[in-house]
């Protein structure tokens, strides 16, 4: 199949996609910026049946790069929201020899769900972001297994692949080799791992340590794994620092108010909503932080004062190209963030991907300086390096989050004169923001995570 690939890579994107041809089932696990998606492209484009699974606000993007690097002779389709055309679609996937397709894996894994023979046996089965795998019992997960059943390989990728640890790999490797039931992947957990109680009590699997050199061998057996300045010295340094806020007058009252509170549902422990309440406690603590009209309770804050103040100066220097991320979309809708002169837009996840990726063409033309974005929407996928600026006004529980979402400004081409870029977290301090950042440091897993914030609103 001649497709007259217009795709130039570099030596070690070479070097890894000479192991993908090899090894036929594999995982590309490289950080972001080192180019997974254009090295996924080149590898199945002598296969005619491929699915390409990804995050759904990345899927434009993954057509774009397709289009863009090669030059089909057969279709190439987005699977939407709009039902009638998803059916259509993966119909003529199942009745033609050659066609790509590009869908949501909470997409598939719905209509897989709705549909067990949703797919006839196709070549290959590209899984973007992969580490989701990591939650095997969730829904969806298992619903991919099950498509990927139905393909004869698969590439993994994931610039994170071991979120909670060494023990994650394993749940890829069941991915990318179905033949190896649940009793092998079982095998190799207790080959390789042994099993202990943490300073809190909670059993954690840790790498034997006369293991390791066996492990590592095991593990290059089926994966790659990079680091990005490893392989892009080029890249700028990123300046990181940390804006300790005060909160003060009703914002400081609504905070107080809201951690007694939250230690009464928290330690009422005879409810059923117990592990419920613990999620939605640390939540709201984090938006009293971020502004308390997120919960409609009358305040100023100090996060969005100290924002104004500083887009308003910073942006008088014309070389300054800023993003800021929140978690809470909502924020954006209750506060007038207007900037004089200066042009600004929004990110979110209320728009389809053709406005999303309108948007970021407009930022990365230089025709917008300031860039508002939600950070699950905005951290997947996406090229934002026009940024000079990146500014979290909260970050996200999972450290893997905060990492991809902090990627997105760093450069992907090499040039001369590169500038630092400036990385701001914006925390209020004596709060749940500084036990947040602390945990974050310490690249704790999820579950980690919610016991410390439950033992901060215990014991502050």
């Amino acid at each position: 199949m001649n497709l007259k690939s217009k795709i130039d890579l570099r030596l070690y994107q070479k070097e890894g996609l000479e192991l993908i041809k090899n090894k036929k089932n594999f995982g590309l696990f490289w950080q972001q910026r080192l180019g997974k998606t254009i090295v996924a492209i080149k590898a199945v484009e002598d296969y005619g049946k491929v699915i390409f699974s990804v995050p759904n606000n990345v899927a434009i993007y993954w057509y774009q790069e397709i289009k863009n690097n090669l030059n089909l002779d057969f279709d190439c389709k987005i699977i939407d929201s709009n039902k009638k055309n998803r059916e259509k679609i993966y119909q003529e996937f199942n009745e033609k020899e050659k066609m790509w397709i590009i869908v949501s894996y909470d997409i598939l894994s719905r209509d897989r769900l709705e549909n067990p023979d949703l797919l006839n046996d196709f070549d290959y089965l590209v899984l973007d972001e992969a580490h989701f795998l990591r939650n095997r019992k969730t829904v969806r997960s298992k619903n991919i297994l099950k498509v990927r059943a139905k393909a004869k390989y698969a590439l993994a990728l994931s610039g994170t692949p071991a979120v909670n640890g060494s023990l994650d790999i394993l749940k890829i490797f069941q991915f990318l080799f179905p033949q190896e039931n649940y009793g092998s992947r079982y095998y190799y957990k207790k080959k390789f791992f042994h099993s202990e109680k943490n300073s809190k009590n909670q059993k954690i699997w840790v790498l034997n340590e006369d293991k390791k050199t066996e492990w590592e061998s095991f593990i290059n057996g089926f994966c790659d794994i990079k680091k990005t300045h490893d392989y892009l010295k080029w890249l700028p340094k990123t300046i990181e620092k940390t804006i300790s806020l005060e909160m003060t007058g009703q914002q400081l009252k609504h905070y107080k108010k809201m951690l007694i509170e939250s230690r009464r549902l928290i330690e009422d422990r005879n409810t059923e909503k117990y592990e419920k309440n613990k999620l939605v406690q640390i939540k709201r603590l984090q938006q009293i932080c971020l502004d308390p009209k997120l919960l409609d309770l009358n305040s100023n804050s100090v996060k969005i004062d100290w924002l104004k103040e500083y887009l308003n100066n910073t942006l008088e220097d014309e070389s300054e190209y800023i993003i800021v991320f929140t978690n809470f979309t909502s924020l954006y809708n209750k506060n007038d963030l207007s900037i004089k002169k200066y042009s600004y837009d929004f990110l979110t996840g209320q728009q389809n991907s053709v406005q999303k990726q309108d948007i970021i063409k407009r930022f990365q033309n230089k025709e917008i300086r300031v860039l508002y974005a939600n950070m699950k929407v905005a951290s997947l996928g996406l090229t934002i390096d026009t940024a000079t600026t990146t500014i979290f006004l909260d970050k996200s529980w999972s450290p893997v989050d905060n990492e991809q979402a902090s990627f997105r400004m760093v450069d992907t081409v090499e040039r001369e004169n590169l500038e630092p870029k400036l990385l701001i977290n914006v925390i209020c301090n004596n709060s749940i923001d500084d036990r947040i950042n602390q945990v974050l440091s310490n690249k704790k897993s999820n579950s980690s995570f919610v016991y410390e914030m439950e033992e901060y609103i215990k014991n502050e």
